[in-house]
């Protein structure tokens, strides 16, 4: 008997009492909250309420919590995701600008009237640092320097006026304060999405100056927020004429007036891959919002890549590979499970001792090795990455399909065998066959 009087509630579930025999952790199988509850006078023994070690595990009340049960503190504010905001965030990227001695090849020399000829020319050498300090100089209409020293003036200056210049560059597209990206293959090809990219980031930290043109929907691009984001409308179609002749097929009031408007769109809709033939008004739809999708964001997918290009000195971390893959995982509590739950965590550990340096291997190959691409692009990838297990004897190699972003790790019993099996099979992978 307890000397203590405490019963402990489970979330939906009878409560284990002070006078119950056996180990607590007898009755607690899975993870999950737990409450405690003291007392001081002893509680009723009820038979019901008393478990002989050996027995089953209080199923769940089908009447949700016991009516002995207290009321219960509301644990679901929200959860702690440990990420600074931010003004945190700016802040420490700022503390890594190096304020030391200025490269010669962080020395802008602009004029005011044609910022972006002289800062094409900084960005684009070898030798400029985005963590170092930089120095700007105006030079007047006979190429002679102002003279002022940079103590800040000059650099935000510049970087206003940079600022100006991309937004208003053909590189973007929109209402004045509602920017969208453009597709300027020129551009592209050339690495100026790249390279504006690299710009507004140093702006933001050396100048403080921000691109406040984005839209929405490019803000949300840009950082991968999916979850709150709605398809694209014809509004955003900066093309007039397109825009005409997709609402004019959204419009139609029956399927012979849709597939008019079809075939007078055939052109522009093949172009942009949605060119079909339509049975119903619901398909018609869908078309114009395939086609619709497709000009606001997916055509300008690639250079939406090359323009969240990290600085060279940015490197995949463990823990973003570890929140990428998804675990597919066998029912909870079987035998495959438990293997499986193992092996994640093998999984896991291993990308740590990678990340320290501890096998030959870079995380980054891992990434090349589960999905063909050697960066996480802007928008993540589509379908979702995930993590599969082998559990059949003799496969003792990781395996990938790089279509579906999907890896497969393999069941061993130490980590010891995990790791040397995962390092050899990513290592040999060119010729391993497996990817």
């Amino acid at each position: 008997m307890a000397t203590e009087v405490f019963f402990i509630q489970r979330t939906q579930a009878s409560a284990i009492r002070s006078t119950t025999r056996g180990r607590i952790i007898d009755y607690i199988t899975e993870s999950c909250t737990l409450f405690v509850t003291w007392g001081e006078d002893q509680m009723d023994t009820n038979m019901e309420d008393t478990l002989a070690p050996g027995e089953n595990t209080p199923q769940s009340s089908t009447s949700g919590l016991s009516e002995t049960a207290p009321d219960l503190p509301d644990f679901n504010h929200g959860s702690d995701t440990n990420e600074p905001d931010l003004e945190t965030l700016l802040t420490n990227l700022m503390s890594k600008v190096c304020s030391e001695d200025i490269p010669s090849g962080n020395m802008i020399n602009v004029c005011r009237d044609n910022v972006m000829d002289g800062a094409k020319r900084a960005f684009a050498r070898r030798s400029f640092n985005p963590e170092a300090k930089i120095s700007v100089v105006f030079m007047d209409d006979s190429m002679q320097a102002e003279g002022a020293v940079d103590e800040g003036g000059p650099s935000r200056e510049f970087f206003r006026l940079l600022m100006m210049a991309i937004k208003e560059s053909t590189l973007f597209t929109g209402p004045e304060n509602n920017k969208n990206l453009s597709l300027d293959s020129h551009a592209l090809h050339r690495g100026l999405y790249k390279t504006y990219g690299v710009m507004i980031s140093v702006a933001l930290l050396h100048g403080g100056v921000m691109p406040a043109f984005f839209s929405e929907r490019l803000f949300k691009n840009l950082f991968s927020i999916t979850s709150s984001s709605s398809p694209p409308t014809l509004d955003e179609i900066t093309d007039l004429d397109l825009q005409t002749k997709l609402r004019k097929i959204f419009e139609a009031g029956d399927i012979t007036a849709a597939r008019a408007a079809i075939e007078e769109c055939a052109e522009s809709l093949s172009l942009l891959g949605s060119l079909r033939y339509i049975g119903t008004m619901e398909e018609r739809e869908q078309l114009v919002q395939a086609a619709t999708t497709f000009f606001v964001e997916g055509r300008t997918k690639e250079a939406l890549e090359h323009f969240f290009w990290r600085t060279k000195n940015w490197k995949l971390r463990a823990e973003d590979l570890m929140s990428l893959f998804k675990a597919e995982l066998s029912c909870p509590g079987s035998n495959r499970w438990r293997l499986e739950k193992k092996v994640e965590g093998y999984w896991r550990d291993f990308l740590v001792d990678v990340e320290d340096g501890v096998f030959e291997i870079e995380l980054q190959q891992i990434l090349i090795f589960a999905s063909g691409a050697d960066r996480i692009p802007a928008l993540g990838f589509t379908p979702q990455p995930t993590i599969g297990f082998i559990h059949e004897i003799g496969r003792n190699y990781p395996e990938a399909n790089t279509c579906l972003v999907k890896l497969k790790l393999p069941i061993h019993e130490t980590y010891e065998n995990f790791t040397k099996y995962m390092f050899e099979g990513i290592i040999q992978s060119p010729t391993f066959g497996m990817a």
